[in-house]
């Protein structure tokens, strides 16, 4: 996230109407997933991949569609940062952030599918980021 700042503070490149307002959107789009995301999960959020003694699957509220709706929250944000500061190089890490973020989405799912009951099948009716677009990742 402060690859852009340094970015923009080095090479002071002008940004305009839509750098903010497509900058804009992602970083409210970002809060609202990130936010929407948190609360529907309640007692089933946990920042590690594992599955807790009598954790439920949790498949309501934004769950019922996206089954990564945090980790969306987060490829909005690194997309948002560079593009409200027009910060062009910055996208490197943003795609470098982004294919870990899908290598954690794998992991996360296999583990679950193993460990979770009805995991799987969760995966066959949900998508994992982007409805209508990005599906499976396992």
């Amino acid at each position: 996230m402060l690859s852009p700042i340094i970015e923009q503070m080095h090479f002071g490149r002008a940004t305009g109407f839509w750098a903010y307002a497509v900058g804009g959107v992602l970083f409210v789009l970002a809060a609202v997933l990130g936010v929407k995301g948190h609360l529907d999960s309640r007692e089933g959020f946990t920042p590690n991949v594992e599955a807790l003694n009598g954790q439920q699957l949790v498949d309501k509220g934004i769950y019922r569609s996206i089954r990564h709706p945090m980790y969306l929250a987060i490829i909005s944000l690194a997309i948002a940062c560079p593009t409200f500061l027009l910060a062009y190089y910055s996208f490197v890490f943003t795609l470098i952030l982004i294919s870990w973020l899908l290598l954690c989405i794998r992991v996360e799912e296999a583990y679950l599918a193993i460990h979770m009951p009805g995991y799987a099948e969760y995966i066959k009716r949900t998508w994992a980021l982007l409805p209508r677009i990005y599906t499976r990742v396992s």
